[in-house]
């Protein structure tokens, strides 16, 4: 009788075995340290864009003429950049890693209820005395926009209301497909054994 077929195991191959777990444990680390490198650029992009006032490339709702006037603020201050301090980042240290960019529960302290409030938008009743301050100063915030008398408030309005300025959502839109790309070319660079 002839042997038709031979076998051999792998468990036979011990120290290739053992090479093969090396290499995938310098794959994975070399994964989680491009996920990390990445979010950690992200989050310094999205907090350039925010201090820019364009998130996304797209322009943030700007401040409105009261806020401008009302408290010498320049025309051209980006409405939220003072949020920029609160954005973090954050990635998992195990598989699948991840990776979050923006207002991190527990990392951002208390400007998640702030950029939240900010990002949905709201109204704000104008109490007594914010009513005396904007009329006490009425005739220096200067002419409205398209009038030619100056700057009152009028007795009919009650509430101030805050547009929505969406922030983490037109960033996340508008840069997602590079952070894909820039993971990618860091892992590799990184299992090249380059520094990155």
């Amino acid at each position: 009788m002839f042997n038709l077929a031979a076998e051999l195991t792998t468990d036979s191959l011990g120290s290739t075995l053992d090479a093969l777990d090396r290499g995938r444990e310098k794959a994975d680390k070399a994964l989680n340290t491009a996920v990390k490198i990445t979010a950690f650029r992200a989050k310094n992009l999205l907090q350039k864009e925010i201090r820019g006032g364009t998130v996304g490339a797209k322009k943030t709702e700007p401040l409105s003429y009261i806020a401008r006037r009302l408290w010498g603020r320049s025309p051209n201050r980006a409405p939220l950049r003072s949020l920029a301090t609160g954005v973090r980042y954050a990635v998992r240290d195990k598989k699948p890693y991840t990776m979050a960019v923006g207002f991190i529960p527990e990392r951002s302290g208390g400007w998640i209820k702030t950029a939240e409030k900010h990002q949905k938008g709201f109204e704000r009743t104008i109490s007594h005395g914010q009513r005396k301050l904007i009329v006490g100063r009425g005739g220096r915030l200067g002419v409205a926009e398209g009038s030619n008398t100056p700057f009152f408030l009028k007795r009919s309005t009650k509430k101030f209301k805050t547009p929505g300025r969406p922030l983490v959502a037109p960033f996340w839109a508008h840069h997602h497909d590079q952070f894909q790309k820039n993971i990618a070319k860091n892992f590799k660079a990184k299992m090249a054994g380059k520094r990155i």
